[in-house]
């Protein structure tokens, strides 16, 4: 997964978009659709990627210190990327941060009690509860994640 700020286009290899996708249980047509996707075609390299324009939103990056987001094969020492967001849906990936450290949770919201929860991918993991008294803030919404082999 590439995603290059200088001149604000995004390079998405096709068959890591829809195992991501695949995985968080959702169609990968509708992301390509959202993000306004200019044209799907080969790299030089020979990989199916799909060229966004957003010029419009700002993105972030942050590196996973841990395995929280394992079991869904984001793992410790990918790079996270975000788009700067508060428009935060229940289910979405979201960036982190405290005064101490940035990482990525799924929001949960419960809405019959009213409850909103940070959820590790990962059992070995506590979830964080929103109360408002938290020094947690959610600062994006996760759009990709690349691995260095």
């Amino acid at each position: 997964v590439f995603i290059t700020t200088a001149d604000i286009m995004a390079t998405i290899d096709v068959d890591v978009l829809a195992s991501i996708c695949d995985k968080l249980d959702i169609d990968y047509k509708d992301v390509v659709a959202t993000a306004k996707a200019r044209s799907i075609s080969k790299n030089k390299d020979g990989f199916n990627v799909i060229y966004v324009d957003d010029s419009s939103n700002e993105y972030n990056r942050l590196q996973m210190h841990d395995n929280s987001m394992s079991n869904i094969d984001i793992l410790n020492n990918d790079i996270v990327f975000y788009l700067l967001t508060d428009n935060i849906q229940n289910n979405d990936l979201v960036a982190v941060q405290n005064e101490t450290t940035q990482t990525i949770r799924r929001y949960v919201y419960y809405e019959n009690v009213d409850l909103k929860v940070l959820k590790a991918e990962n059992p070995d993991y506590k979830d964080i509860v929103l109360n408002g008294e938290d020094d947690v803030e959610i600062i994006g919404k996760v759009v990709a994640f690349q691995r260095t082999l």
